[in-house]
């Protein structure tokens, strides 16, 4: 996947990927001696660039042609980010902290073995982006602090669910559960010392136990709820890995590797009557007899049908391939849910609709959705990704063209929660608030 792009002087484009490299336009030629995995791409003023590889920092001159690179302490290192403001160059690297470029030496600056993901230089500052959350290094004055203290505690989120209030629950994948009100400011967080069942959170869902509103959390463990107005419940069995949960009418359904489970009686149990293992999405629309309409595995698609039958959809049947990371109903209500059928976000090949009868058609072309990540109505779809960021799109094929949305935080994106008018996109490297005019 693309990861990186700079534009240079002119109509000068430079293109990183995971996996093939450099390429540089408009010529579209791969750039030799460059490694393969890039991960970020700064441009210079003469047309040349920085390029922030698994293998090193590389430097292009003007017409593209590889040039040395004063040796920094990480000159071998997995350097993760680079930022270019005129003579001063900020390289970051993954575990061994940031060093900048003075025009004739290099110096470390800020938190000494930090893992570095993003870098930005803004006149005698320069941001540094971690897991741990984000610096300012002031170069004048040489001091480090961190960002505001009601920011995020880690950067690298999992998941995200609306909040009553127009805020939203957020999931990291080794920090535990955040909260954050209508305006972003995060207003609680708890971990495993708190009663968290496990840091990592794979999924969350909205909703009500024991009439009290909150959000189920899927994580690593089992299944935790936390309430609105506080205490945090584990709901056994525990010790089991659940990569999903929703809230489907008035009840609570999960995934796990061994199948699709139901909260009765604040326990999970098993439906045993469910075809497939390895449950990844369920779509919060109700079939007449109570079970999900619609659910994911690695294995497939569910389609339950009012009659109690179920259909699997899979590779065999229409599917581009049988992996499904993501659901979306393509309709408003449970009503309106199970005639419009359901947006399917697959690993690594888009998006499809697929009817109540399980009739595929395509939306969007290969990509790779992220779990969760994967919001539509008649308006279109929003769909995150794990390296061209989020993309919005019609909901039928052929309709127009995908475009990403400028400005995230990261490429990679974890997570959509809609609420009153905004989009909450939770990614690997912080959260993003859009407010949004239209249902989309």
């Amino acid at each position: 996947p693309v990861v990186a792009l700079a534009a240079g002087a002119g109509d000068l484009l430079y293109v990183g990927t995971l996996g093939q490299g450099l390429t540089r336009w408009p010529a579209g030629a791969r750039v030799a001696g460059v490694d393969a995995l890039v991960w970020s791409v700064a441009a210079t003023p003469e047309g040349g660039a920085f390029v922030a590889t698994a293998g090193g920092l590389a430097h292009l001159d003007r017409r593209g042609r590889l040039r040395a690179v004063a040796a920094t302490r990480s000159a071998a290192a997995d350097i993760r980010a680079v930022a270019v403001a005129g003579e001063r160059v900020v390289a970051g690297t993954w575990g061994d902290g940031a060093a900048l470029w003075d025009g004739t030496a290099w110096k470390t600056i800020g938190p000494a073995g930090a893992h570095v993901q993003a870098v930005a230089i803004r006149g005698e500052r320069v941001a540094i982006g971690t897991p741990e959350g984000g610096f300012i290094v002031d170069l004048a004055g040489g001091g480090t602090t961190r960002f505001a203290s009601d920011g995020l505690l880690a950067n690298d989120l999992s998941a995200v669910a609306p909040a009553p209030d127009g805020g939203a629950w957020i999931g990291t994948f080794d920090r535990g559960l955040q909260r954050v009100d209508a305006t972003g400011r995060v207003v609680g967080a708890w971990t495993e010392r708190d009663g968290l069942l496990d840091d990592r959170t794979n999924a969350l869902a909205a909703g009500r136990l024991d009439g009290v509103h909150g959000v189920f959390i899927a994580t690593e463990r089992g299944l935790a709820f936390r309430g609105d107005t506080g205490g945090l419940r584990a709901l056994p069995p525990f010790d089991r890995h659940l990569a999903t949960v929703a809230v489907v009418g008035a009840q609570v359904f999960a995934g796990a590797s061994d199948g699709l489970y139901v909260l009765r009686r604040d326990r999970l149990e098993r439906v045993g009557s469910f075809p497939l293992r390895r449950v990844t999405a369920i779509a919060p629309v109700r079939a007449a007899d109570g079970q999900p309409r619609f659910v994911g595995s690695a294995a497939g698609l569910v389609v339950h049908g009012d009659d109690g039958h179920d259909v699997i959809v899979d590779s065999l049947s229409g599917l581009p391939e049988d992996w499904v990371t993501a659901l979306a109903p393509a309709g408003l209500g449970d009503g309106a849910g199970a005639a419009a059928g359901v947006f399917v976000g697959t690993y690594r090949h888009g998006v499809v609709h697929v009817d109540a009868r399980g009739h595929v058609t395509p939306v969007s072309p290969g990509r790779w959705v992220s779990a969760g990540a994967l919001v539509a109505d008649a308006a279109g779809v929003l769909t995150g990704t794990l390296g061209e960021g989020l993309l919005v799109g019609p909901a039928v094929i052929d309709a127009g063209t995908w475009a990403p949305l400028a400005g995230l935080p990261d490429r990679q994106v974890t997570g959509l929660a809609r609420v009153a008018g905004v989009l909450w996109i939770a990614t690997r490297g912080g959260l993003a608030r859009l407010t949004m005019a239209s249902p989309t």
